[in-house]
């Protein structure tokens, strides 16, 4: 809308509402035709007003009728100039449109300034925004080499590590295949120690026989004294060669088994005790039944109940305390699928897991076969203990004697109701099988 029309709209407005009036009277009064099609809007377009005006400049008497149905004060200077058209009203006219014109371009200019500093301190918000997203992203940038380079290390001490673990893998076979050999070496000095030991009973008997022959002869044949006396010296030296050759194997042959069948004893003490140990007298933690009462009891504190692993990780985490494990009893309740030889390494692994985490001594006891005699031994690489029995004794009965040769606080696993009944009578705990297991997994 043009500013003269704004100007002027009070009254082009009246004019039009004459219009409608004088259209409405009885008779009506026909209004000019430029304002006809507008006389029924109730909101007038800029078309309607700039109607208006032509209709007021082209009918002097309508302008007459809407000036004298107006009022001067209420409709303005501009609209009274344009009803009553005095003398050189066209230039006061045009004068007040252009103050209009000039208020309003200044009105815009304010507002298009104001849009112009706010659309700037957007722009400069948008400026701030996109530095802090291109400083968020070099440092995204930076974040990412960082963690390359560490991913790269991190793949690089993985490979180290994977060469060290197969380094280990490898000297571990080799231990095993060692510890192999020093087992048949061992055996082979067994079967030695044990014909020695045979051949040194034999020949006894055969000096003592000779001996007593060799007297009687001599008190019946005189002159056959000193070939008598000459031939018992000959088997006594005999005999007492035998004696040294026994003595100088058979009490290492029997430490190393003393060694490997009781892993708390000072090696060094067991030897001189070998050295100095009478024939037929025993030596060692098996020289003596402990009673009941000499084992220190582990007792559950009261907020513990039997059978839950709570309990289960109490007893098995106690100090000085030796677990002995019912090792087929276990193994074929947990891995009923694998192999003898796979059970007792499946339960050696969990053995020595829990070893590590409760700090027990954990000993294995399994029946002994064609490939372990009576020996207690440590699994390659692992603190937990392996007991095989000799081929006709159970391991059931192997953990009473243990039990029967040591006074420390003991804790059995085992389902077997009998090796239960006697472990408590020994004053050991008791852990079934398969809390063990629970535990264990």
């Amino acid at each position: 809308m043009s500013p003269e029309l704004d100007l002027l709209r009070p009254a082009l407005e009246l004019a039009i509402a004459v219009a409608r009036s004088e259209a409405k009277q009885n008779p009506p009064i026909e209004p000019p035709r430029a304002l006809a099609p507008y006389l029924s809007f109730r909101k007038l377009p800029a078309k309607a007003l700039a109607a208006s005006r032509r209709a007021l400049d082209d009918d002097p008497e309508f302008r007459a009728r809407v000036h004298a149905a107006g009022d001067s004060a209420a409709l303005g200077e501009a609209s009274e100039l344009l009803l009553a058209r005095p003398e050189l009203w066209s230039e006061r006219l045009a004068a007040l449109v252009e103050e209009r014109a000039s208020r309003e371009r200044d009105a815009e200019e304010g507002r298009m300034s104001r849009e112009a500093e706010r659309l700037g301190q957007q722009i400069d918000k948008l400026r701030r925004r996109v530095a802090e997203t291109e400083a968020q992203r070099n440092t995204a940038v930076q974040r990412e080499t960082a963690a390359m380079g560490r991913i790269e290390t991190l793949q690089v001490a993985l490979e180290d590590l994977s060469a060290q673990l197969s380094a280990a893998e490898a000297a571990r076979q080799r231990a095993v295949r060692e510890l192999k050999e020093v087992e048949r070496r061992l055996a082979e000095r067994t079967a030695e120690v044990r014909a020695l030991r045979d051949r040194l009973d034999s020949v006894s008997g055969e000096a003592a026989a000779a001996t007593f022959e060799t007297e009687r002869r001599a008190a019946a044949e005189h002159h056959g004294a000193q070939q008598a006396v000459l031939r018992g010296e000959a088997d006594r030296a005999l005999v007492e060669a035998l004696r040294q050759r026994w003595d100088a194997v058979g009490p290492a042959l029997g430490e190393i088994q003393r060694l490997l069948a009781i892993p708390d004893q000072d090696p060094a003490r067991l030897l001189r005790q070998a050295q100095t140990a009478q024939p037929g007298r025993a030596t060692g933690a098996a020289s003596s039944r402990p009673r009941k009462r000499d084992r220190e009891a582990l007792r559950l504190p009261a907020r513990l109940a039997h059978g839950t692993p709570e309990a289960t990780r109490w007893l098995m985490s106690r100090p000085g305390a030796t677990v002995y494990i019912d090792g087929y009893n276990v193994t074929m309740l947990a891995w009923p699928e694998l192999t003898a030889g796979e059970q007792r390494v499946a339960l050696e692994r969990a053995a020595r897991r829990l070893q590590a985490q409760l700090g027990s001594r954990m000993v294995l006891v399994f029946d002994g076969d064609d490939e372990g005699g009576r020996e207690i031994r440590s699994a390659v690489g692992s603190p937990v203990r392996v007991l095989f029995t000799a081929r006709t004794v159970e391991a059931d009965d192997e953990i009473l004697a243990q039990l029967d040769a040591r006074t420390e606080p003991a804790v059995v696993v085992t389902n077997d109701k009998r090796v239960q009944a006697g472990a408590r009578e020994r004053g050991a705990e008791v852990v079934r099988s398969d809390e063990f297991i629970a535990l264990a997994r």
